[in-house]
């Protein structure tokens, strides 16, 4: 299984599609016979830095798809001169590593989840780091309109949301925007204070 993708910013530049705003993937697979349990095989994330610019373009990068080495898990994608992309080869089981512009990231973010340890690049120490599933931590929260809504007779939430000052009491993540979200820490762009009586 092949899952191809663009590693950009923004969901137009993350589009094959010339015509449309939508980020997209092209997942290539053979439909096979039934396959022994635990014998999953990894599948190849490829993520282009940009969109094929002409139909003999998208060929080429095909072609070096195909000729990629199965020896190898991780690398980078050449075209003479110019780097065109990555790729990595992870169970899709294990998350996905589509949009993963560097590879060496994906390495790290895999050891991380299947052993627990975190070993940077150009570092030897091995650190332990416990991880959970976000799942195995808590609980959804709930709808935004019981967070700070209004209903006919009064507030339905206990908060305001509110620019946050320099020390919140209550700091949150209120508005998604995935140019400020790409790092492991976000800081909060709110604050929610309590409502008088609530």
């Amino acid at each position: 299984m092949t899952v191809v993708s663009i590693a950009a910013a923004g969901n137009t530049d993350r589009a094959f599609s010339a015509d449309t705003g939508m980020a997209e993937v092209l997942l290539i697979a053979t439909r096979a016979r039934e396959s022994p349990v635990g014998t999953e095989r990894d599948a190849l994330f490829v993520n282009l830095f940009r969109r094929p610019a002409e139909v003999a373009e998208g060929s080429v990068l095909g072609d070096l798809v195909h000729r990629l080495p199965e020896s190898s898990s991780t690398g980078w994608m050449h075209l003479g001169d110019e780097c065109v992309g990555s790729y990595v080869r992870a169970p899709l089981t294990e998350g996905g590593c589509a949009g993963v512009r560097d590879p060496f990231l994906a390495e790290v973010m895999l050891r991380l989840m299947r052993r627990g340890e975190l070993l940077l690049p150009r570092t030897r120490t091995r650190l332990r780091l416990p991880v959970a599933r976000l799942e195995c931590l808590g609980e959804r929260g709930l709808l935004h309109r019981d967070i700070n809504g209004m209903a006919s007779d009064g507030p339905r939430g206990p908060f305001d949301i509110v620019q946050p000052g320099p020390a919140p009491e209550y700091p949150v993540l209120w508005a998604h925007d995935d140019d400020r979200e790409r790092a492991i820490i976000v800081l909060r762009d709110k604050e929610a204070r309590v409502r008088s009586g609530m």
